[in-house]
This record gives C-alpha cells, structure tokens and sequence, in this order.
C-alpha cells in the first residue's frame, strides 16, 4: 500500500469512531419587560402591583355566627416618593394620598363586596374591603385620605379585608 493509501485508510479509520457533535438549543428562553413612566410622588412596590391575599379556609359555622371571616392585612407600599417635590395643586405640599378599589366583580347594593367569581365555589358570600381603622371601604369610591411622612422616601398604606 502506498504511503497517501495508509493515511487516508487511517483517516478512515478514525472518522467511524469519532462521535457527532451538535450544538443543542438548550437554556432558551424569554424575557418580557413591563413598565411605565408615570408622574406621581411615589411609586407602588413591584411587589404589591398583583397581590393574593390568602383569607384561609373559614367554617359556614363561623360564617353564620360572625358574619365575616379574621380580618386579614392589605398593605400597599410606596417607594421612592418624594413628596415635598410635589405640589397639592393649592401652592401646598402633597401631604395626603386618596385610594380607590373597584373591581367588575361585586355584589349589588349600598356597600358591595368582591364577588366570589371562582367556578364551583362557594356562593353568597364576598370579601369587604376596610380602611385602617376597619370602617367599610365602598368599592368604586374613594376612600378617606390617607396622611403620608413628608420626611420619609417609603410609605405603607394599610387596609383589611
């Protein structure tokens, strides 16, 4: 055999034992951005923008006897406010913030609840809103205003439901 015929029935050789090598799609992904630039004094924590309130699992005979379940907190924090930046629209400083809850899904009458819209769920009954000191929030008005610390940049406003 001629000495070019050797190499390449090596190379032969050599090519039936090496393995294939792929560069696999592994470790893809997406990324999806949210935001919005808006003008406020304050901005709502990241965390509190989508919140699940967990109202635990209450008796009917609880229910029935109470009328409401444990009152559980609802607290919205504002970051980075720079209130004594902002004026009141009155040559003041904001020194008060309003809130307003509604939702699409709520009961009828003088002071609504949030309807329970889950299939299969438990019917007549709904969860009331409360303000601080635990009087009725009415859902599409706005609550009492709520006072906020000029001197400090984070602020928590605190209800129940």
């Amino acid at each position: 055999m001629f000495k070019g015929q050797k190499t390449l029935a090596a190379l032969a050789i050599s090519l039936l034992f090496a393995s294939p090598v792929f560069a696999a799609d592994e470790g893809s992904g997406e990324i999806h951005f949210k935001g919005e630039v808006i003008e406020a004094p304050c901005e709502i924590h990241p965390d509190d923008l989508d919140m699940n309130i967990d109202l635990g699992e209450v008796t009917t005979s609880h229910i029935n006897r109470e009328h409401h379940s444990e009152k559980k907190p609802v607290n919205i924090r504002l970051i980075n406010c720079d209130i004594a930046g902002w004026d009141d629209g009155k040559g003041g400083v904001v020194s008060k913030v309003g809130v307003t809850f509604d939702s699409t899904a709520k009961t009828t009458g003088a002071t609504p609840l949030l309807s329970n819209i889950s299939a299969g769920e438990a019917t007549g009954v709904g969860v009331r809103l409360m303000n601080k000191d635990e009087s009725f929030v009415t859902l599409g008005t706005e609550a009492p205003t709520i006072d906020l610390l000029a001197s400090s940049t984070e602020q928590t406003l605190n209800f129940f439901a």
